[in-house]
């Protein structure tokens, strides 16, 4: 009898649990959304910001986030380019958007409108990096990326597999300075042809 009692208390609290709202603050969101860049001689480096949120079916998780893709030329050559194809999907955000960011926090005094958490999903060094995107106020406004170094990350390693070698690596700059170029962003899941393509032509890059 003790035991159906406990049982009833345990699904009743989890069904408690489950119809709470779990709600993250957020602000300053829309002063990310955009275009920016770093631009040398022979190397560009954009990233295209736009707002979304995440969402779960019970409607119990409310989180505001910026996410986008890259595009990063270096030395007149095409290293990565993630701007096709960013666009609403079932699969976790990190799978689907190379950059994800948010200064949710759980109370409103702790959330920085200047400064977001950053995660970057580098699928060519196949490895997520953490870090910050800082907001420096201006005309034009600039943000500090930079992705941090962190060896407390863990690694599923299937028996028989060598351990995974952690180095701090990256296939796109890592402690960078970008201007906002634009305020807006074209239609994800585009190429956004009208905005990049066509500047990075200025340090003579030949697109596919």
């Amino acid at each position: 009898m003790k035991n159906i009692i406990l049982f009833i208390l345990l699904m009743a609290s989890a069904k408690l649990l489950s119809a709470q709202t779990l709600t993250f603050y957020t602000e300053n969101l829309d002063a990310y959304v955009g275009v920016w860049e770093y631009h040398t001689a022979t190397d560009t480096f954009r990233i295209l910001l736009k707002k979304g949120k995440i969402y779960n079916p019970d409607g119990n998780v409310r989180k505001e986030q910026v996410y986008g893709g890259h595009r990063y030329v270096k030395n007149r050559q095409v290293i990565a380019d993630y701007t096709r194809g960013i666009a609403s999907s079932r699969n976790r955000n990190y799978e689907v958007t190379p950059i994800s960011a948010s200064n949710g926090a759980f109370t409103e005094s702790e959330v920085n409108p200047n400064e977001l958490g950053l995660s970057f999903n580098d699928k060519l060094k196949d490895k997520i990096g953490y870090g910050t995107l800082t907001l420096i106020p201006g005309n034009p406004a600039q943000l500090h990326w930079k992705i941090e170094f962190r060896n407390d990350q863990m690694f599923l390693i299937l028996e028989g597999d060598p351990e995974p070698v952690v180095y701090d690596d990256w296939s796109v700059p890592k402690d960078i300075i970008l201007t906002k170029i634009s305020d807006t962003v074209p239609g994800l899941g585009t190429r956004f042809s009208g905005i990049l393509d066509d500047d990075l032509m200025d340090v003579g890059e030949t697109n596919p």
